[in-house]
């Protein structure tokens, strides 16, 4: 159901992945969704820019009790999906170790053994995963769906959509000191061709 934001909707239906199982359609859609974001590079960039609403958005999670289940992330790619394949990870424990790790598999990919991960907002299909993770949808049956609408009534309003998005993962931090040292991470792995 899509409310009035002025310009623009906000699509409060189930979310693909979270809410609702995965299709082959919302695979198929996810990887135009990936390729279509900017570059890595946009990543330092925009701190300024979102470090105003990082405060907002952690009394938002924790009004809702959700800021240890997710989390926002810079929406951005390290390079292209090709055709027939997706963007799948998994969290291993190695040597006492917590390692998550992102791959790329093809369509023989079963969309009811993953969860979506990392979410977008669309205008016409509210938030929609563009990668995934191994495993069940996660239990939310605690949390309050008001939460993913005034979530993406924050990032609508302050015209954010193009910059963040959510991130269903527990590791995920939300201050702006871990998020500032997180994207310093992701680029120093980028920059030594880890991905």
């Amino acid at each position: 159901m899509p409310l009035d934001m002025g310009s623009q909707a906000v699509n409060s239906g189930p979310i693909p992945g979270l809410q609702m199982i995965l299709t082959e359609d919302h695979l198929k859609s996810s990887r135009d969704i990936h390729n279509n974001l900017p570059d890595d590079d946009i990543l330092l960039g925009v701190v300024g820019e979102i470090s105003e609403h990082l405060p907002q958005l952690r009394l938002l999670f924790e009004e809702f009790g959700v800021e240890n289940l997710f989390g926002v992330h810079i929406l951005h790619k390290h390079s292209e999906v090709p055709d027939g394949f997706h963007l799948v990870g998994r969290t291993e424990i190695r040597d006492k170790r917590l390692y998550y790790w992102t791959r790329v598999v093809d369509d023989t990919l079963n969309p009811s053994k993953v969860c979506g991960r990392k979410f977008v907002f669309d205008p016409q299909h509210g938030l929609y995963p563009y990668e995934f993770h191994e495993g069940p949808m996660p239990d939310l049956s605690k949390v309050d769906p008001k939460f993913f609408l005034r979530f993406t009534e924050y990032l609508v309003t302050h015209e954010l959509t193009s910059i963040l998005g959510l991130i269903n993962d527990r590791l995920a931090l939300l201050t702006t000191k871990n998020y500032e040292e997180d994207l310093l991470y992701s680029r120093s792995k980028h920059e030594t061709s880890f991905t």
